[in-house]
C-alpha cells in the first residue's frame, strides 16, 4: 500500500486562502470537501475526512491571517465571522455588513442570556415578588430577529424598537417593569424614592428601557395626539439626542442608525449586568442567612 496522497492541513488551508477571491463567502466545511474530493477522495470518504480535518485547517487559515495582519498593511483579505459561522471565511466585499451582524447577534446574544440567568437566580430564591425578568410569549419570542438585523433606514429601525419593547414590556403594565424600581426611580438624600407633585414616582431621566418606550412612541404612534403632545416630543427629542447628538430620528443615516442600535443594545446589557450582580448579592446574602439559621438552630 502507497503513502497516503490526502494534503495535510496547511496545504489545505493555503488553497482555500489563495483560490478564494475577496468577493467569497467561503464555507470552510464545504470548500475542505470539495479539494478531497477534488483529489480522488470518494464522496463518504471526503466528509468523514472534512469532519476530521477542519479543526486542524481552520487553525491554520488562523496562522494565515495572522501573518497577512503583519505584513499586509491593507490587512488580510478574509476575517472569520466570529459569531453566525465560525466556519466561514469573510471576504473583503462582505466584511462591514458581517462585521455589524457579528456584533448585534453577540450583543442579543449576551442579553438573552443574562435575563434567562436572572430568571435562574430569582427562581432559585422562590420569591413571590419578584417577577422573571424574561416572559417568554409568541409575540416576544417573534421579534428576537429584529435584533440581530443592521438597520439601514427608519422603517427597520422601528422594527429593531419593537423588538426591544417586546422584550421587556409584552406582558407586563406600563410601569411594572421586570427589573425592580431601583434602577429606574429617583432616590433623596434619605435614600427614599421621590414623588412629584401628582403623586407619581420620579423617573431617572436617561433608564434605556424608558428610552426604549419613548422612541418606539416616536416610531410608531403620532405623539401629537399624546396629552402634554409638545413635552413628548420634547422628551423624544432629548432621548435621540442623548445616544446621537441630533434631535430627530428622521435626520439619521444608515451609519448612525446602526450606531444607535448598538447603543441601545450595549446600554441593556450592562442594566442586565448590574441586575444580575444585584441579584447574585442577594441569593447569597439569603443562603448565608439561612445557613446561619440553621447553625443557631443546632447550638444546644
Amino acid at each position: 500500500m502507497g503513502p497516503s496522497t490526502e494534503p495535510i492541513p496547511s496545504d489545505i488551508a493555503s488553497q482555500i486562502w489563495n483560490t478564494s477571491s475577496e468577493k467569497d463567502i467561503v464555507d470552510i466545511t464545504e470548500a475542505i470537501n470539495k479539494i478531497l474530493q477534488g483529489g480522488g477522495m470518494s464522496e463518504l470518504t471526503a466528509i468523514e475526512r472534512t469532519h476530521a480535518l477542519k479543526e486542524e485547517v481552520i487553525r491554520q487559515l488562523k496562522t494565515i491571517m495572522e501573518k497577512e495582519k503583519r505584513e499586509n498593511l491593507g490587512g488580510p483579505k478574509f476575517i472569520f465571522s466570529q459569531v453566525m459561522d465560525t466556519d466561514r471565511l469573510i471576504g473583503k466585499a462582505h466584511i462591514a455588513s458581517y462585521v455589524q451582524t457579528d456584533v448585534l447577534v453577540s450583543l442579543s446574544k449576551e442579553i438573552l442570556s443574562l435575563m434567562q440567568e436572572c430568571n435562574s437566580v430569582i427562581t432559585s430564591m422562590h420569591d413571590v415578588s419578584k417577577p422573571p425578568i424574561f416572559k417568554t410569549t409568541t409575540i416576544m419570542m417573534g421579534n428576537i430577529p429584529y435584533l440581530n438585523h443592521v438597520v439601514k433606514n427608519l422603517p427597520d429601525f422601528k422594527n429593531f424598537l419593537g423588538a426591544l419593547y417586546m422584550l421587556f414590556y409584552d406582558d407586563a403594565g406600563e410601569r411594572d417593569l421586570r427589573v425592580d424600581m431601583k434602577y429606574y426611580t429617583k432616590k433623596d438624600a434619605n435614600g427614599d424614592y421621590l414623588k412629584g407633585e401628582d403623586g407619581h414616582f420620579i423617573d431617572i431621566d436617561d433608564f434605556v428601557l424608558f428610552d426604549i418606550k419613548d422612541l418606539r412612541t416616536a416610531g410608531g404612534h403620532d405623539s401629537e395626539a399624546w396629552p402634554k403632545g409638545e413635552q413628548k416630543q420634547q422628551e423624544i427629542a432629548n432621548v435621540v439626542e442623548r445616544y446621537t447628538y441630533k434631535t430627530s430620528m428622521y435626520s439619521l443615516n444608515a451609519e448612525e442608525l446602526y450606531e444607535f442600535q448598538v447603543q441601545l443594545l450595549t446600554r441593556i446589557k450592562e442594566l442586565l449586568l448590574k441586575v444580575k450582580a444585584d441579584l447574585d448579592e442577594e441569593e447569597n446574602r439569603r443562603k448565608r442567612e439561612k445557613q446561619s439559621a440553621a447553625n443557631a438552630g443546632g447550638v444546644s
